[in-house]
């Protein structure tokens, strides 16, 4: 044993020297604190590139820190050996790992709620395997590139190609507190007293503090889309130029993969299109922006309407009942 805490040999396989490192309960410190390292450098990454955002300076050069060591979470995440989800399953490692209650999130600091969706425990699941699962998500698009690259897929699909489309930012603005507060009390008349109405309006300009668009197309609005536009045309696509027209652009940090539960937006429009079978929803109302194509403009009126009425609902369940 090294005074790392690893304990490594040299074997002969097909006549080359291979060296393997042992994992046992002798060295559970050892690979504990390298998966500590990764995460904490990975964090340290991500605050770099934050901090170059708010100040305005190109961050280029500090995003691909980022994605080295998420790319390097993933191997160890997916080794085949399973190192990482025996040390978060099979011991008491997962209790050392603090996720915040997104609800106080969502609450307090402003961050992106479907980013908290992943933090909510599955029912059945440990700790650990919850813990997992959350790193996982983490390095879910370097898996999906990895898995798109790999040799065995070319072989199968040789003419298989891979692009990334960047957005550009959304330019629409939402409507303003007053317009908001208009719309809903057309939709929704109340002949209800002075201070209930008076309880609402106070309501929507306390919560409703967005002052331009946030969210791009979701991957799975932006595939239904796709795939709506194709079979009901009968469409073939041709070249990057043409899908990049379709599709439209998703930006890398925000898109969110299909293997993984949607927002409540996606999953009410793969309802409303019919025929979408999606992993479900873990129910947050995200950022959201329609797809490009192959969505009819009812269907997306059907969808605001939906929201306007989980809108009610939830003004409804806080009205006081001396009101």
């Amino acid at each position: 044993m090294d005074a790392n805490g690893l304990i490594e040999r040299t074997v002969e396989k097909l006549g080359q020297p291979v060296v393997q490192w042992q994992f046992s309960n002798a060295t559970l410190g050892f690979w504990a604190a390298l998966l500590a390292t990764i995460i904490k450098k990975l964090e340290v990454a991500v605050d770099e590139v934050r901090t170059m955002r708010e100040t305005q300076v190109e961050e280029r050069g500090a995003m691909e820190g980022v994605h080295g060591w998420c790319h390097r979470l993933y191997a160890f995440l997916h080794w085949k050996d399973g190192v990482v989800q025996i040390l978060l399953t099979k011991t008491s490692l997962s209790k050392s790992f603090f996720l915040r209650n997104y609800h106080i999130a969502l609450n307090t600091d402003g961050s992106d709620p479907d980013g908290f969706a992943d933090l909510r425990a599955v029912p059945g699941e440990s700790e650990g395997e919850q813990v997992l699962r959350h790193l996982k998500s983490i390095v879910a698009w370097h898996a999906a590139s990895v898995d798109l690259l790999d040799g065995r897929f070319r072989h199968v699909a040789q003419n298989l190609a891979v692009g990334l489309v960047e957005a550009t930012p959304n330019e629409p603005k939402p409507l303003t507190d007053e317009e908001v507060i208009q719309e809903y009390f057309r939709r929704y008349p109340r002949s209800s007293s002075p201070e209930e109405r008076s309880f609402i309006e106070d309501s929507i300009r306390k919560n409703h503090k967005e002052a331009k668009f946030t969210g791009p197309t979701h991957a799975e609005a932006t595939l239904m889309g796709l795939v709506n536009c194709c079979m009901k045309h009968d469409v073939q696509i041709e070249g990057f130029d043409i899908l990049k027209q379709l599709i439209g652009p998703a930006t890398l940090e925000k898109a969110i993969a299909v293997s993984r539960k949607c927002c409540w937006c996606c999953n009410r429009l793969g309802s409303l299109l019919g025929d979408f079978n999606l992993p479900g929803s873990h129910g947050v109302i995200c950022s959201w922006r329609p797809p490009r194509a192959g969505v009819d403009l009812t269907v997306l009126r059907s969808l605001e309407n939906d929201l306007w009425g989980e809108m009610q609902a939830v003004m409804d369940a806080t009205i006081p009942e001396e009101l």
